[in-house]
């Protein structure tokens, strides 16, 4: 039968206390429901198998919760170790409590792929599953993924109260269907034994390799305690037991689905179903997410809704050509300046803005790698814009191949909702080597990103401060024509140690404008 396995530490062995979940323990990732919906959707659209994704989400509350002895099985061999001191738990259930628990399970993806028995990196060789449970801070994905760091998986295990997650995964490429579980404690001891950090479930195979378990009754009966819509469809599916229920709600989980990935909905690329201890599902669609967060209301509708209808129309108006503004020179640092927007563009922007209608650009921006022979590649990103009719500053909302990059401190500008969208490959490629390991930052010093880039925190500042810039632009044409047109739209600098911190020109106050 299969159980979890720890290894012992031996003499000479470092000793290691696993801190990756801090990397998600960040201003711009407000609890445990945004880490796990923005790292698992992530790492499900980085594996797509036939276009569109399928994303179902759980939480079984107490009144779905398996009962202690139908889980018991699949916690065999656990409890002297989650009940060890000190292995950093601290609030560890009783084995005879009800099990409750999340799943997340994606479908139209290729499961996890790869040899079940590798142990070790090998060169050359992509290896999705021995990433996944065997592998922190290494990852197969190219830069031409959302991906970059091989640490998001961590969020499951940061979403238990006994750090333990199992997965099931059905491979396209042979339909095979594995089951395994990891744990992630500290080091420990019992009795007079000292035990790694890292623990498996499944069947212990040769030098004590914890192998998945390919049992087919047991998969099924583990499937059937945890409520798994898997079947034969390719894919993986991720139980966490004892979950954070104070934090891991169903209305947590919605509105992160709905702030983090609102953009590859609308696009009809993600469908998301979220469904609480209720047994009703929320479904998140191209066609029912506006509504279904109207009919919410709350802080999300009056946060989201007037992104979330802008959005609407960017989706839509960018099936045709949208004005694009001049290249900035190649061989400079881009800059925004007023020859960047052809004047019958600028007159045309400024009636827009005045009427209140919507704004769409894009943007062309070159992107050249540092090193010897490595050629411009031109790209461009696009704008969308609205004035909102308030006195409030609100951030744009940065979006990267789908992700939203929440922590992006570009200049604000007065009653304008925004978005910036980048889908073209060289540019998003750019921004993700800029981004931190929760990928809510553009940082000009980031390891993935620094030294590697011509103009490296020029790039980032041009972005981030895009949307105040061209306000800046159709506001300083218009009141030289008349002053008191549009003189509430004036820019506030961003925080001094953002990427987007750059010198802004300070308007003189009026005869009617206090100084500062």
């Amino acid at each position: 039968m299969p159980s979890w396995h720890f290894m012992t530490l031996r003499p000479g062995d470092t000793t290691r206390e696993p801190i990756q979940g801090e990397f998600f323990a960040t201003e711009a990732i407000n609890n445990s429901a945004t880490a796990l919906v923005r790292e698992g959707i992530q790492n499900s659209l980085d594996a797509p198998r036939n276009g569109q994704l399928r994303v179902e989400i759980r939480v079984s509350g107490t009144e779905r919760a398996a009962a202690a002895k139908a889980a018991e099985p699949f916690l065999d061999g656990a409890w002297p170790h989650l009940e060890a001191k000190p292995n950093g738990l601290r609030d560890v259930p009783s084995p005879q409590d009800p099990c409750q628990f999340l799943t997340f399970e994606d479908f139209g993806t290729v499961g996890l792929e790869g040899d079940p028995e590798q142990w070790h990196i090998e060169d050359g060789v992509e290896n999705g599953f021995f990433n996944f449970f065997r592998a922190d801070g290494h990852s197969d994905k190219s830069e031409t993924d959302r991906g970059r760091w091989g640490v998001g998986k961590t969020v499951f295990p940061r979403s238990s109260r006994i750090s333990t997650f199992w997965g099931v995964t059905v491979r396209a490429s042979n339909a095979r269907r594995l089951l395994m579980g990891r744990a992630i404690l500290k080091s420990h001891q019992i009795g007079g034994t000292r035990y790694v950090p890292d623990g498996y479930f499944g069947d212990q195979g040769a030098d004590q390799l914890t192998l998945p378990v390919q049992d087919a009754d047991t998969i099924e009966r583990f499937c059937q305690v945890f409520g798994l819509r898997r079947g034969a469809e390719p894919g993986l599916s991720l139980v966490v037991p004892c979950y954070a229920a104070d934090e891991l709600t169903a209305e947590n989980l919605l509105h992160a689905v709905v702030e983090g990935y609102f953009h590859p909905i609308l696009g009809g690329d993600l469908q998301v179903a979220v469904t609480g201890p209720d047994g009703a599902p929320q479904q998140l669609t191209a066609d029912t997410l506006v509504e279904t967060v109207r009919r919410l209301n709350g802080t999300l509708a009056t946060d989201m809704l007037p992104l979330l209808e802008l959005a609407v129309w960017a989706r839509d108006v960018v099936k045709e050509p949208i004005p694009t503004l001049n290249r900035p020179p190649a061989q400079k640092a881009p800059k925004w300046s007023a020859d960047l927007v052809p004047p019958d563009m600028l007159r045309q922007f400024r009636q827009k803005l005045h009427a209140g209608e919507r704004i769409a650009v894009r943007v062309p921006m070159p992107v050249r790698e540092k090193g010897k022979g490595k050629e411009t590649k031109w790209s461009f990103f696009d704008v969308f814009l609205v004035r909102d009719g308030t006195e409030e500053r609100p951030r744009p909302l940065y979006i990267r191949e789908g992700i939203t990059i929440t922590g992006v401190r570009g200049k604000t500008t007065r009653g304008i909702s925004a978005l910036v969208v980048v889908v073209d490959r060289p540019l998003a490629t750019l921004l993700g080597d800029s981004e931190n390991i929760s990928h809510t930052e553009w940082q000009k010093e980031g390891s993935n990103y620094k030294d590697k880039y011509v103009f490296g925190p020029a790039n980032l500042e041009f972005v981030s401060n895009s949307v105040a810039e061209i306000v800046r632009l159709v506001s300083e044409t218009e009141e030289e024509a008349d002053p008191a047109i549009l003189i509430d739209l004036f820019s506030l600098p961003a925080e001094p140690d953002s990427p987007g911190a750059v010198r802004t020109r300070q308007k003189r106050p009026g005869p009617d404008q206090p100084g500062p």
